[in-house]
């Protein structure tokens, strides 16, 4: 994708630069992406998020190309670097930052290359996370609450799981008798109690009113995580 004229023109400009690499993100170039993030400069501000948000993202999308591709090392590489919080994208690290998505991936790539130790630790960060209530019921990524239920059933966690699912439902309601919560969250929160009751229950509905016909997020690259790390779970049993 050539650099448009605006970005050629202005490379210094952070606004040029986030837009140009918010572009390249959602036409699949995630390594360009990244390339030109690394060379903005996003001076810290109140609110200044989307320039580490663009990193995240698309370290993650590319961790899961190398990912299709079975070079879990190479994917590795790109979901450590997902976590990191450069000084020159504006924001600092938030305190007891979500990696849940990350770690799964990790934990996943680490039993391809039969490093469980590695796993078993990725495993544990995630259920490190969940075990704060507040932390769990948190309305800033409803779908990622998922994959801790997710990794808490399939480790031996059941108990805890359905404690932590009964408090998120109560607390979600609540807000939703006062009109707090947004269509977002509560339909991120339908689809997670709906995979919950049933793992092959049809969610496209649901997944289509929240990522519509939009760019890459958040909530698109944990369906693709999804799909293929349980899929060929599924395959290998």
């Amino acid at each position: 994708m050539r650099p448009p004229c605006a970005y050629r023109l202005f490379p210094s400009n952070p606004v040029i630069s986030v837009d140009y690499a918010k572009a390249l993100l959602n036409n699949k170039k995630s390594k360009e992406c990244i390339d030109v993030l690394n060379k903005t400069l996003i001076l810290p501000q109140e609110g200044a998020k989307e320039g580490h948000e663009l990193f995240e993202l698309a370290n993650i999308a590319l961790a899961l190309d190398y990912m299709e591709l079975k070079k879990y090392k190479a994917a590795t590489k790109y979901l450590v670097n997902s976590k990191q919080y450069p000084e020159k994208l504006g924001e600092g690290k938030p305190y007891n930052a979500d990696y849940r998505l990350q770690d799964y991936l990790l934990a996943y790539c680490a039993k391809q290359i039969k490093d469980e130790k590695t796993a078993s630790q990725c495993y544990q960060n995630i259920i490190d996370f969940s075990s704060d209530p507040d932390r769990f019921n948190s309305p800033r990524n409803a779908a990622t609450n998922y994959l801790s239920l997710l990794v808490l059933n399939k480790q031996g966690h059941k108990n805890q799981a359905d404690e932590l699912l009964k408090g998120w439902q109560h607390c979600r309601d609540s807000l939703s008798v006062w009109h707090i919560s947004n269509i977002d969250e509560s339909t991120q929160m339908q689809w997670v109690l709906t995979k919950i009751k049933d793992p092959l229950a049809d969610t496209k509905v649901l997944e289509q009113k929240v990522t519509g016909s939009g760019p890459i997020s958040n909530f698109t690259l944990f369906l693709r995580a999804l799909d293929l790390v349980e899929e060929k779970r599924r395959l290998n049993q």
